[in-house]
């Protein structure tokens, strides 16, 4: 008797195996990553392109300097104008409030007047009571109820101390433009060059690869290869005479992906709820292309 026949609720209600499901498309289909598909060490994050007087930021990740200003210039101009209609719409909040307050006065004036002049009970015409109806409270301005109330006006000064400020495109953490740190690559001599430009590291010679770890040193702007900077650098705590502290050592981001991969991951994994083959499933990516498996194998 077959797996079918034991998992059948009904004829056409046969429960698929795993093999089938795997058929249709469900689950997570995962694709190794090859070169192509991530961004060389030495590419600006933003452009994509070879970096031009690069700069890195202190969460590690690699920009040319004149697209980040511009990118943090943007930024600033649309913080500008964000703040500029936050505060015509203070005004127009405050030229409300202020009539709103000058009128409950002229109520209260008139209350006042009512209670100790006009020979009568106070009125709350103002809540909307009935006029005529006694007010228990009129008068009795020392007590906390009759307050006016201040939670608005804190409410208004916590956002007010909220300045928003620029940050990374990449990371999204606050970025201002004094905390970018001046990058200087070593390359690597002309006769031992190729096609493409080279750079290497300046302690061990040994020529940076897509897949080199590297680190920055903040005071000097050089990158190395991190292993030359654990046998090298760190037990002496100095580079060519200027001191390196543990704070100062920034490690720089893996090549970023392209695509529908994850960052700085060498095998992509995507999960497909829908059958890739049924036309409902998100085909974008890598694997978009490839041939229609929505069939039982028979």
């Amino acid at each position: 008797m077959g797996k079918h026949s034991k998992n059948a609720g009904g004829k056409g209600a046969e429960a698929p195996t795993y093999a089938e499901r795997q058929m249709f498309g469900y689950g997570t289909h995962r694709e190794r990553l090859g070169k192509d598909a991530l961004l060389p060490f030495d590419h600006c994050s933003l452009t994509l392109s070879p970096l031009e007087d690069p700069v890195c930021t202190p969460e590690g990740v690699l920009y040319s300097r004149a697209a980040i200003l511009e990118n943090l210039l943007n930024q600033k101009r649309r913080l500008k104008r964000k703040a500029t209609q936050e505060d015509a719409k203070k005004k127009e909040e405050l030229v409300a409030k202020a009539a709103e307050e000058q009128a409950h006065a002229a109520k209260r004036l008139k209350r006042f007047e009512q209670t100790n002049f006009g020979g009568g009970g106070a009125t709350n015409d103002d809540d909307g009571g009935g006029a005529g109806k006694p007010s228990k409270l009129a008068g009795i301005f020392w007590l906390p109820s009759q307050a006016p109330d201040q939670s608005d006006e804190r409410k208004t000064e916590a956002a007010a101390s909220k300045k928003e400020t620029t940050t990374c495109p990449i990371t999204g953490k606050k970025l201002r433009l004094k905390d970018l740190i001046d990058v200087r690559f070593t390359r690597v001599p002309e006769s031992q060059q190729e096609e493409v430009q080279q750079f290497m590291c300046p302690v061990s010679r040994d020529i940076f690869g897509p897949t080199s770890k590297l680190v920055l040193l903040r005071p000097t702007g050089d990158v190395l290869l991190e292993s030359s900077y654990n046998t090298a650098v760190k037990p002496e705590a100095s580079y060519r005479g200027v001191p390196i502290q543990e704070t100062d050592v920034i490690t720089l981001k893996a090549g970023r992906n392209t695509g529908f991969a994850h960052a700085n991951n060498v095998e992509a994994s995507k999960s497909y709820m829908v059958g890739r083959g049924s036309g409902l499933a998100d085909l974008r990516g890598q694997g978009g292309s490839a041939p229609s498996r929505f069939a039982l194998s028979m």
